[in-house]
């Protein structure tokens, strides 16, 4: 005798269902499985914000100590020129060391603490304000080159490339007082730097000579007219070179939509990657109007004051 199909599935009770409750019962469970994965990572995207922004606000602390233990006056993006620690004695072999970079002069003034490492190509285990939760775990050491054939004029899409959401090792050493070996400190996060100490000083942290202290102008606390509004340490990679490799910018959260930015007043923020300076105004540095354009909400020349 052949089974009716309205009693095809069977329970232990001897209960019974039909093929359609059983379809029924898949698409419900398919369809929560589709609300819910969603809701997690979005919940972990917006857990991994947080814990950056966290970082940022630490820095931007540090920042804060270091200028009111210096007269008011910013650290360095870094040291240009070699210098002697100040124990250092050449009768027990020490020699000149290179000079520190801002996350080093962060970590030997005693305001952050980082693992370093000897091999910039080895990122160190464990957490610091300096790794940014959603970072890879690239290291990020080269600039970006353009396919050949890439249109002129047309940005390079390296916002969002996962190679440069990694870290960058500073170095090439820091104080041999704490650390006798040459060390790397790998940050995820990159200073308001053109890196090049142009005399011009449009953008807050520059380079200080240690060998020609007096070709040095130091940010001064007094030099921030609009520190709420001034962008200090952003979601990034290296430095934006001359005020023009605005690549350097990573859009690391909000699936790579959004960048987290630390001010000069010590707040942190999240900041649509859109609209932020981009490289679409060729190869020459972007003018205070063109940085108003790109980036309408967060300055990052001084004369944008």
């Amino acid at each position: 005798m052949v089974p009716s199909p309205k009693r095809a599935f069977r329970g232990c009770g001897g209960t019974s269902f039909t093929l359609i409750e059983l379809l029924i019962a898949i698409a419900i469970i398919a369809l929560l499985v589709a609300i819910v994965f969603p809701s997690l990572g979005a919940a972990k995207e917006y857990a991994r914000t947080v814990v950056c922004l966290t970082n940022l606000r630490g820095i931007g602390s540090a920042m804060a100590c270091y200028h009111e233990d210096n007269r008011g006056i910013y650290m360095p993006a870094y040291y240009t020129g070699k210098r002697v620690d100040e124990d250092a004695d050449p009768a027990d072999g020490d020699e000149p060391c290179e000079p520190d970079t801002w996350a080093a002069i962060l970590i030997v003034g005693d305001y952050l603490a980082a693992d370093p490492t000897p091999d910039y190509r080895v990122i160190p285990n464990g957490s610091s304000h300096f790794r940014c939760a959603s970072g890879t775990e690239a290291v990020a050491i080269a600039k970006p080159k353009k396919p050949h054939g890439w249109p002129k004029g047309v940005p390079f899409p390296t916002r969002d490339d996962p190679t440069f959401m990694g870290s960058y090792p500073w170095g090439p050493k820091i104080s041999k007082k704490q650390y006798p070996a040459d060390v790397f400190i790998h940050s995820w996060y990159s200073p308001n730097s053109d890196g090049y100490a142009n005399g011009k000083n449009f953008f807050p942290f520059r380079p200080c000579s240690t060998n020609d202290p007096g070709k040095s102008v130091p940010l001064r606390v007094s030099d921030l007219l609009r520190p709420s509004e001034m962008c200090a340490i952003y979601d990034g990679w290296n430095r934006h070179n001359k005020g023009k490799d605005w690549f350097t910018i990573s859009a690391r959260h909000n699936f790579q939509t959004r960048t987290n930015i630390v001010l000069f007043d010590g707040h942190a923020d999240s900041f649509g990657s859109d609209r932020l300076p981009q490289d679409k105004f060729g190869p020459k540095e972007m003018t205070p109007d063109e940085l108003w354009q790109a980036s309408p909400k967060v300055l990052w020349r001084l004369d944008q004051q």
